[in-house]
């Protein structure tokens, strides 16, 4: 082997090639695995002779490969200052690289690319978390480019937790590697000098690995000529000047899988699920590898058998080690060069609901303003340790998150910890609270009394918040249910709950109310409870499409609010008990309830109620008497369009969409189906323009318009719109409802007899 080789590479080589272990070695040669392990990983460059020689004797190395090894570790201990010799030592190539096939080949692209040089040579940062394949994507790209002609020079900048070269040590490494000597060289500016006359032609290609600052590579780049640098780093050292940047995440589930499979032996993937180990591994390279190698490395074990020691997020950091291999040192290695603030920030993160977050929750968590808040998390995104997404969120790998929270039960008393989390879902559940404030039936002065300040603008915003927040303030709203906090539950809800109409497809609306009765019948509070229970009978009938548990729900608050004479309350529970018997196909108790309803909203001048009554006896109707179920139509239309009425507007355009879907139905009854193509496209009609995205009513329209179309023979009209239903509606759709059209769906000719 010619030239100055690494003491690490040989040993490496040689303990590969005979088949042992670092454990097996150790036992041989009495030096200590750890000690293996240092020589290998290039932390200590320069081991003691007779260090040496004990390993040269354990390897059984020949006479020359003898002779090669202890000079190898000569050449290591001449060197002085930041480790030069582990400073020169590329990383090799990984024989079973998979996945980042993009990011790999627009690297190679702009290495092969840079050999003319009127396209200009590039600098390019790759960025990313500790574990994430920053090195290993730039070698890998390094290699496919090939060489060119071209010298590849390495320089590792020593990262968080090593010894950090200084801009001078860096050059002069640089330059040793050019075969030019660097004893000389005793100042930055000199080694600058040197290094542009020796790159001047444009033929290396540098790797600076691990950098942790802007000044530690400025110096290469001011100076290099046409060379390619690419500097690998934890932070994004956004202060390079026309440095193109890469920022590496997580691999997709397909890549994580991919390698798994190709790196487990098959006999021990025939037992447990690669999906479920790569999710457990946050599909994070790191992770990915220590998990293929450990189960590789013990071949009585199956990926269940490992999987089943990372379900437990106690020990899956810790557990994720294979030899010198180990995801928790990577992750303290970022960790630990954080400020004690920054420390705190990145524990309370641990803490923090849902896949994402904003500044303005993490603040909460943390009880620092806002700004405070966004400068921490920036610093955070810096250093890779907190993923920037889009919407002013930000998202805290899985691994690093149960990392975090290590640290943060490790540090902080458990009274603290209970302290922040309530902290933060308190803000959550205030939060939730102004937003739903903004759909609800009140004046708009009325709507600014009831929210703080700073709350929500416009009910545009307020929707996209509790969309976008939903896993988190539930999360939130759950745990407050769980710690017997009733009182906060009962509260939170009569806020957040003027937002459920306006989002069916969410699908967790059941279980909110579920939890908001309990909390109520808790404290002994019986409006609050059958308030939950008629909107829990609700959501099962738009959400669930229970009708049974519907039922039970309104006829559970019939008996709670019953005694006490609230004649708005039982307006609405027997209007509940009529649609869902309707749906039951129980028409004489919802004709009942029904005008029982209808009876109490008129004497109470409730608008709202006496539609939504009207709405169900039409529905009765449309089997008894169409014409009459049409009068009952008109009446909700007119009741609508009343100036004199009080209703929201939101409300006024739910009841005019539905006024309009049962009308297109009961003309569908009468037969008079151009008279309901006409009704069922215009429903569409108002549907799109007002609210695309409520796919419910469109689908309805989609659904009578196409069995009108069918009435009058249009059998390719028919079709189209019977396949739009089905597919606007989705799973959101009750299961008779969709049976009906895939049975008309399959009545239809085939589509080339259509015509």
């Amino acid at each position: 082997m010619a030239g100055r080789t690494h003491i690490g590479d040989l040993l490496r080589a040689h303990r590969l090639a005979g088949d042992l272990t670092l454990e097996a070695l150790a036992e041989r040669t009495g030096v200590s695995g750890r000690a293996i392990s240092d020589i290998e990983r290039g932390v200590s460059v320069g081991p003691r002779r007779s260090t040496v020689e004990a390993l040269a004797a354990g390897l059984s190395l020949d006479p020359r490969s003898r002779a090669e090894f202890l000079t190898a570790a000569r050449t290591g201990r001449w060197f002085t200052g930041a480790n030069p010799e582990q400073a020169e030592r590329e990383p090799r190539r990984l024989v079973d690289f998979s996945g980042r096939e993009a990011e790999v080949e627009a690297l190679a692209a702009l290495i092969i690319d840079s050999q003319d040089r009127s396209v200009g040579t590039p600098t390019v940062v790759v960025s990313g978390a500790p574990g994430v394949g920053k090195t290993t994507v730039v070698v890998e790209a390094v290699h496919r480019a090939g060489a060119g002609g071209r010298r590849r020079l390495f320089a590792d900048l020593g990262g968080l937790g090593g010894a950090r070269p200084n801009p001078l040590q860096v050059l002069q490494t640089l330059l040793r590697q050019i075969g030019r000597s660097a004893d000389d060289v005793r100042t930055t500016e000199q080694a600058q000098a040197v290094w542009a006359e020796v790159t001047a032609d444009g033929g290396v290609v540098v790797i600076l690995d691990d950098a942790t600052s802007e000044a530690q590579v400025r110096a290469v780049l001011e100076s290099a000529g046409g060379s390619v640098v690419l500097v690998t780093s934890r932070r994004t050292l956004a202060g390079l000047e026309g440095a193109r940047h890469i920022s590496l995440s997580a691999l997709s589930t397909a890549d994580s899988v991919r390698f798994l499979d190709e790196t487990i032996p098959l006999d021990q993937r025939q037992e447990g699920s690669l999906h479920e180990l790569a999710s457990l591994c946050g599909h994070l390279p790191l992770a990915l590898r220590v998990a293929a190698s450990r189960i590789a490395s013990r071949p009585g074990w199956s990926v269940e058998d490992f999987a089943r020691r990372l379900r437990s997020e106690d020990r899956r950091v810790g557990s994720l080690v294979a030899g010198d291999l180990a995801v928790a040192p990577a992750f303290a290695a970022s960790y630990d060069s954080l400020s004690l603030p920054m420390q705190e920030m990145f524990r309370t993160l641990s803490l923090l609901r849902g896949s994402s977050f904003t500044a303005s929750h993490a603040a909460a968590a943390s009880d620092i303003d806002d700004d405070s808040a966004t400068d921490a998390l920036e610093e955070l995104v810096d250093l890779g340790l907190v993923e920037p997404l889009r919407g002013h969120r930000y998202r805290l790998h899985d691994l690093l998150r149960i990392y975090a929270r290590g640290r943060l039960h490790a540090d902080v008393p458990p009274d603290v910890i209970a302290t922040r989390r309530c902290r933060a879902d308190r803000w959550l559940l205030a939060t939730a609270g102004d937003a739903g404030m903004m759909f609800a039936p009140m004046t708009e002065g009325e709507r600014l009394a009831a929210r703080p300040g700073d709350g929500f603008t416009t009910s545009s915003e307020a929707r996209d918040w509790l969309m976008a927040e939903a896993d988190s303030w539930f999360a939130a709203y759950q745990w407050t249910a769980a710690d017997g906090r009733h009182e906060e539950i009962v509260a939170a809800t009569a806020r957040i709950q003027h937002f459920g109409d306006l989002w069916h497809a969410w699908g967790r609306w059941h279980e909110f109310f579920a939890l908001a009765a309990s909390a109520a019948a808790a404290v002994g509070n019986a409006e609050a409870e059958a308030r939950a229970l008629i909107d829990l009978a609700h959501m099962h009938q738009h959400e669930t499409f229970d009708f049974h548990a519907a039922l039970g729900a309104a006829r559970r608050a019939l008996e709670i609010v019953h005694p006490s004479g609230n004649a708005a309350l039982m307006a609405e529970t027997h209007a509940s008990i009529g649609f869902s018997a309707y749906h039951l196909g129980e028409l004489d108790l919802a004709r009942e309830a029904s005008e029982r309803a209808l009876a109490l909203s008129v004497e109470l001048g409730h608008s709202e109620g006496e539609v939504t009554a009207r709405g169900t006896l039409a529905l009765v109707l449309l089997t008894q008497d169409p014409d009459a179920a049409l009068g009952e139509l008109r009446r909700i239309i007119e009741v609508t369009q009343s100036p004199t009425t009080v209703m929201s507007e939101h409300y006024r355009h739910i009841t005019k969409l539905n006024a309009m879907g049962i009308t297109a139905r009961t003309l569908l009854v009468l037969k008079r189906y151009e008279d309901a193509i006409v009704e069922a496209s215009a429903l569409i009609r108002v549907v799109e323009s007002a609210d695309p995205g409520d796919v419910s009513s469109r689908a309805r329209g989609h659904r009578h318009r196409g069995f009108a179309h069918l009435g009058v023979g249009d059998h390719v009209s028919a079709r189209r719109d019977l396949v739009s239903a089905l597919e606007l509606a989705g799973k959101h759709r009750p299961d008779s409802w969709a049976a009906d059209i895939e049975e008309a769906l399959a009545s239809l000719p085939d589509e080339g007899d259509d015509a």
